[in-house]
């Protein structure tokens, strides 16, 4: 007989998915045009129910690989891994990117939590305290599980620091891209008052 096959989707940076509705212009695109956002799949099922693709790529696959392990929603989560390598001599913001210990983390994400943690970007690992990682990890999971509730809710989240030209406390917010030599390049944003360099001395050498 056949054999099953499954799909396996790349959102990137744009790419969204909807479940039984279509995606409607909210704004007019560069051509002035009021088009709705053309789907890349619409999966239908039966009774009814449907979800819609947009912006991404798609691959055919034999089975998905998964590691639960790294799921940061997952009840399967290795806490404990997710930290020693945190604690890494590499900027956190690096790291918090490595899909292979922290899938489902996005460049959102990775500011979000830096900021409510009050860790600069460029920290290395290594010189932070136990603590300071702790408190990173519960805000990558704390925020996360948020969004997804707001998302399940249709409600907006409000978000600290992305995109913001000052933070909650009024301070300027500095903008970078930051990423490891050989690796992505991402968009940051940092409070330099609330997220302090540690150590300043070895930090000022990557920017």
């Amino acid at each position: 007989g056949q054999s099953w096959k499954w799909l396996r989707f790349h959102f990137g940076l744009y790419g969204s998915m909807r479940a039984n509705e279509f995606a409607r212009a909210n704004k007019a695109n560069k051509r002035g045009d009021w088009r709705d956002p053309i789907p890349r799949l619409v999966l239908h099922f039966d009774a009814g129910s449907f979800l819609v693709f947009y912006n991404c790529r798609i691959q055919q696959c034999s089975s998905p690989s998964t590691d639960p392990a790294t799921d940061i929603l997952s009840l399967e989560f290795d806490r404990e891994r997710a930290l020693e390598v945190l604690a890494k001599n590499t900027p956190v913001c690096y790291i918090l990117l490595n899909q292979s210990y922290f899938s489902g983390i996005g460049n959102i994400i990775k500011n979000e939590a830096l900021y409510l943690a009050r860790i600069h970007p460029l920290s290395l690992g290594s010189s932070l305290e136990s603590a300071d990682l702790k408190s990173l990890l519960d805000h990558v999971v704390q925020f996360s599980l948020a969004w997804l509730h707001n998302k399940l809710g249709r409600q907006k989240l409000q978000l600290q620091i992305y995109m913001k030209d000052k933070c909650p406390k009024g301070h300027e917010v500095k903008k970078a891209t930051f990423g490891p030599p050989d690796g992505l390049k991402r968009l940051t944003w940092w409070c330099p008052q609330c997220q302090p360099r540690v150590p300043p001395e070895e930090t000022d050498m990557l920017l």
